[in-house]
């Protein structure tokens, strides 16, 4: 997927229209008569991106010498169009490395959507879709509304940026869940799953375990102490309808203290 913002210029000043596309991440936060362009991307710290020109709208666009492979660590970027001459008067940013797949960006109210189920599996491994959206009761989660069994008896939970699974130690239900933030695949081939997983509730417990599962087997799985966190990317074969499962899981049955930091992006 290539996300990208289009900045309309003309005479050397940005005009009244920004044209966006809706899926995209990136927005102009700047931009001067000299050419000075600044953006930021809120859905990831870095990338690869491109500066391309066109003469019209609808463009024939093409890359700019120099700004066709410009590689980021920081969520915002500043680069120097050169502007006034043959270029434009139109430009956009094209994000060359974004995801097909990222688990904060992509989140939402509906089962589904772009992509992603929320739901939990038990000992058995059956999947099986959350069935509230809605305010959740003494959660450790930054999001008041999220998704969950009921709001009041389980720890259960998914929101935009992590999780909690639920366990038989501190006592809302008296089996063990697994939260399960599922993908289903649009693409075929081999992708690469990066994870974030960062136990944010650092009152007790011991910590959390976070895996990937894609159809059904289990490609790597990471485990982290109370407080702990670990940064992990695995390649995975997938074809198109492939399930790719984020799987949290309270560890030894203790979900104590386990609202945990899981976000998932997935590049081809």
């Amino acid at each position: 997927m290539r996300r990208l913002l289009i900045l309309i210029v003309a005479s050397f000043t940005l005009a009244a229209g920004v044209q966006t596309d809706s899926a995209s991440s990136i927005r102009i936060v700047g931009f001067n008569a000299t050419g000075t362009l600044t953006w930021t991307n809120n859905a990831s710290l870095g990338g690869l991106y491109a500066i391309e020109a066109s003469p019209t709208l609808p463009g024939a666009w093409s890359a700019l010498d120099g700004l066709s492979d410009i590689a980021s660590t920081q969520a915002q970027v500043t680069v120097t169009v050169p502007v006034g001459n043959t270029n434009g008067p139109f430009y956009r940013v094209v994000w060359k490395d974004a995801p097909v797949a990222d688990s904060a960006g992509d989140y939402s109210s509906t089962q589904g959507e772009n992509g992603w189920f929320y739901g939990y599996s038990d000992t058995n491994n059956t999947f099986t879709l959350l069935p509230r959206y809605g305010g959740f009761i003494n959660s450790f989660s930054a999001i008041s509304t999220n998704w969950n069994l009921d709001g009041t008896n389980s720890w259960l939970l998914l929101d935009q940026f992590g999780g909690h699974p639920e366990g038989i130690i501190c006592g809302r239900l008296t089996n063990t869940l697994s939260a399960v933030r599922r993908w289903v695949s649009t693409v075929a081939g081999t992708v690469q799953v990066s994870a974030t997983l960062k136990d944010l509730d650092t009152g007790g417990g011991n910590g959390v375990a976070g895996s990937i599962v894609v159809d059904g087997v289990t490609v790597i799985s990471r485990s982290i102490g109370d407080g702990g966190s670990t940064n992990f990317t695995t390649p995975a074969i997938v074809s198109v309808g492939s399930t790719v499962d984020c799987v949290l899981d309270a560890k030894n049955g203790d979900e104590c203290y386990d609202y945990t930091l899981f976000r998932i992006t997935i590049r081809p």
